[in-house]
């Protein structure tokens, strides 16, 4: 009697074990794999060489804001908030979609040190992709350097760095040395040429 009880309450143990809500479905060894391992971000870098100028197609239109200089500086040239209208060419090496190439507006602040023939400059540019894949995309990028004083006008090596805004180039970063040359006097006459690369992330 004692026995059959006992065989009773068992495979009653059992049965509520196996009906338990907690119970798991056997996974194997792939399954556990493929619900282990999160997408990885794959990091895209494309190489890019640019020239840059000022964009003269509307010479009237060209200076938006010719900013100001402080009085009383006999010994340096300083200007501060100037902002201009430029043209970037900057072609990928790769051959594929132009997303740099395009129409920019470029804010420009300097000082001039002449007496020791050298100074410093940053600013800003905002520059807009003419390539359609951009879909109205913006780069907004920010830059420094260094002047100095050669044979044919003033030298600036400069470092730019910036960010993709909107469109398809949203969240891309772009990374730049660029030296601008001046032929005679800024702000109308002045070319740059730089190289530099754009980094995107994709899953």
């Amino acid at each position: 009697m004692k026995t059959s009880i006992l065989l009773l309450m068992a495979t009653l143990a059992i049965m509520m074990v196996g009906c338990s809500d907690d119970s798991a479905l056997p996974v194997s060894p792939a399954d556990q794999a493929t619900q282990g391992v999160a997408p990885l971000a794959k990091s895209i870098t494309r190489v890019f060489t640019a020239t840059e100028g000022p964009d003269l197609s509307n010479p009237l239109d060209y200076i938006i804001d010719p900013g100001f200089s402080p009085p009383n500086n006999k010994n340096k040239m300083i200007v501060r908030g100037m902002v201009v209208r430029n043209l970037v060419n900057a072609p990928f090496d790769d051959g594929g979609t132009d997303l740099l190439t395009g129409k920019g507006v470029l804010e420009m602040n300097f000082t001039y040190d002449n007496s020791a023939n050298e100074g410093v400059c940053w600013g800003k540019l905002t520059l807009d992709p003419d390539a359609p894949e951009a879909v109205d995309g913006v780069w907004e990028i920010t830059w420094n350097g260094k002047i100095t004083l050669g044979a044919s006008g003033f030298v600036c090596p400069m470092k730019w760095v910036g960010h993709g805004r909107g469109g398809a180039i949203d969240g891309m970063q772009f990374f730049s040395d660029d030296q601008v040359m001046t032929i005679t006097s800024m702000p109308f006459e002045w070319t740059g040429l730089g190289t530099g690369f754009v980094k995107s992330h994709r899953i």
